[in-house]
Formats: structure tokens, C-alpha cells, sequence
């Protein structure tokens, strides 16, 4: 997600994060902001909010960001979970500023719903179904006292590009 913006000139970057204390949450925060800082960008603390990841707290602090003056507030909101996100876009057109074209939005976990949002959300797209098999396996392979071949798995999430993310022009 974090490529995917910068790629579309974007430099002024918000991350709506979950709680301190979510590891998964955590491992997210971590990579938006190792990519940022691999791009010469320091995040700036006050645009990293850490929240309990909902639509509620997603429409708050992206109202509070998204007051600012144009060349002050971000242009670009990183949301770890669709509800914030959703939250975020909802905050963004009650303020008149055009998401996609003036802020880019994206969310985490492709949430069926969020193709049906105004844009449709930009979001990472997890994948369940194979997340589901490896699990069954490793319970087989314990269930029958085999060793595990591997403890610690990490499937590929992929990029679901869609109009809130799209059309910044930067000036």
C-alpha cells in the first residue's frame, strides 16, 4: 500500500493504526513505515493514530487531519482495517475534499463491502482460503504427532488498486 502511494506522488502520508497492543496490527504499522523511511520519508508522529479500529475512529481523526490547511494536511490515509478506512472516506466527503483525486485512502482486508463505497476502496487483500488450508494441515501433521515443517507462515497479501487511490496529482 505504502509503494503503491508513493508511486502516485505521494509524500505527506497518515496511517490510522489499531491499538499498541495488536501484534498483527503492530506487523502492519511496521511495514508502512519501514517503506516510507526506505523512500527518504520520515512519518511524522502526529499523522500515526493508533485507535480501537473502528468506523467511528476512522471518521474522527481523519475529520481532525483533514481540517487543516490544504499544504498542511496529509494526502494520503494509510487505515490498517476497511472499517477505519471507511471511516476516513466518510470523513473526507462530508469535508468537500474529492477522495482520490485530492486524498487517497486505502484499507487492509478487502472487506466485500468496500467495492461498493464512493470511491470504491483501494485495499490489501488477504488470502483466507490458503490461510485456511495451511491451518488444517499444521492441525493434521499435530494431531497425528508429526513435526511440523513450519511454525511461522506468511501467505502474500495482494493489492486490490481501486478509484480511492487513484487520480493525485501532486503539486
Amino acid at each position: 500500500v505504502t509503494q503503491h502511494l508513493l508511486q502516485q506522488g505521494h509524500r505527506r502520508i497518515a496511517i490510522l493504526a489499531t491499538p499498541k497492543n495488536s501484534r498483527v496490527g503492530a506487523n502492519r504499522l511496521e511495514g508502512c513505515i519501514t517503506a516510507m523511511r526506505d523512500a527518504g520519508i520520515e512519518p511524522s508522529p502526529a499523522w500515526i493514530a493508533h485507535g480501537e479500529g473502528s468506523y467511528t475512529y476512522g471518521l474522527r481523526i481523519a475529520s481532525q487531519w483533514l481540517q487543516s490547511p490544504p499544504e498542511e494536511r496529509p494526502t494520503a490515509i494509510i487505515a490498517l482495517n476497511d472499517n477505519m478506512a471507511n471511516g476516513a472516506i466518510h470523513a473526507a466527503n462530508e469535508l468537500g475534499i474529492q477522495v482520490g483525486a485530492e486524498l487517497a485512502i486505502t484499507g487492509f482486508d478487502d472487506a466485500p463491502f468496500i467495492q461498493y463505497l464512493t470511491p470504491p476502496l483501494t485495499s490489501v487483500r488477504q488470502p483466507i482460503w490458503d490461510v485456511g488450508q495451511r491451518v488444517i494441515r499444521l492441525l493434521v501433521s499435530i494431531l497425528e504427532n508429526h513435526p511440523l515443517e513450519e511454525s511461522h507462515v506468511l501467505l502474500p497479501p495482494k493489492l486490490i488498486i481501486r478509484e480511492s487511490s487513484l487520480g493525485y496529482k501532486p503539486s
